[in-house]
């Protein structure tokens, strides 16, 4: 059994950029696990080991469970960082783990959600109050303390709560992480820009994320005249997508790449592209701003 190692787990590839923005403590050793929960998520395991040797071992589980065990028999674990804690499997996993400390991270909005279980019938909440179980990210009676980008929006969401919240830094702001890990992502995404894109520099482009299942009624809502492009980010559940004829032309490119949207944004960026990004309530803009070359988000 290795001693003094610290475990980090993934259930999607937002979760391994962000885990990658986590300050290092040189004097563990570093594991990452990643969960089989996204499309292509085992080959997206072998492209982490083959181009990211920042981790001693990388393992791929197919199950939550398994994690439970891999912490009791093949490592003595000194710190564990999770993506949620207020899930009710989760929650149970991080008081059985054997593990000195569990830390949590920021993975999109639910790190600022206070509505997650107002529909939630009042006597489930009430067993979950029994239990101890929180209702909000990084306040699980294990957790130590949470990673989040927006420590201010944080700490302003949850003031009305009477306890002690420990939002934490990540190195580098979002954005920076972005920039930071393009190469990288290209690589283990496999993803060619210049092919992809060999035409879409200096053009006015229409960056669509959608929703799952795709929500055919607000492509219909989007005018595509006056674009020189229509590039679909479709949700990573989404195994075939039906466009609406308007958008069925040589200017759309549809990735096919489970590569995050907010690379490609970058990626568009990068290109001296114009871009109008329309999106349903995606984390993916949680950071961007309207710059010269962001022209504008629409939320439907």
């Amino acid at each position: 059994m290795s001693a003094n190692t610290n475990v980090y787990v993934c259930s999607k590839p937002l979760q391994y950029f962000n885990i990658r923005n986590l300050p290092k403590e040189d004097q563990f050793k570093r594991v990452l696990i990643i969960e089989d929960k996204f499309k292509d998520a085992y080959k997206f395991y072998q492209q982490v080991i083959e181009f990211d040797k920042d981790w001693h071992e990388v393992i791929f589980i197919d199950n939550r469970s398994k994690i439970f065990w891999i912490c009791l028999f093949k490592y003595s674990v000194a710190n564990f960082y999770y993506y949620l804690d207020f899930m009710l499997k989760a929650s149970i996993l991080l008081y059985v783990l054997l593990c000195k400390k569990i830390f949590v991270y920021e993975e999109g909005i639910s790190a600022y959600r206070t509505e997650i279980f107002a529909k939630t019938a009042n006597h489930k909440r009430k067993i979950r109050k029994f239990f101890g179980m929180s209702e909000y990210a990084g306040l699980h009676p294990r957790t130590k303390g949470i990673y989040v980008y927006n420590k201010e929006k944080y700490l302003k969401t949850f003031s009305f709560l009477k306890r002690k919240l420990n939002p934490l830094p990540f190195k580098v702001p979002f954005q920076e992480m972005i920039e930071n890990n393009l190469p990288l992502a290209l690589k283990i995404f496999q993803f060619n820009a210049n092919e992809i894109f060999s035409d879409v520099i200096n053009k006015k482009v229409l960056f669509y994320i959608t929703a799952w299942p795709i929500n055919e009624s607000a492509l219909q809502q989007i005018s595509v005249d006056g674009y020189d492009y229509i590039v679909i980010k479709p949700h990573p559940h989404i195994r075939e997508i039906n466009l609406p004829a308007a958008w069925e032309n040589a200017k759309t490119i549809v990735i096919e790449s489970v590569i995050l949207a907010e690379f490609l944004v970058e990626i568009l960026r990068e290109r001296d592209n114009i871009i109008d990004i329309y999106h349903h309530n995606s984390s993916a803009v949680m950071y961007l701003q309207p710059d010269s070359h962001i022209n504008s988000i629409n939320n439907f």
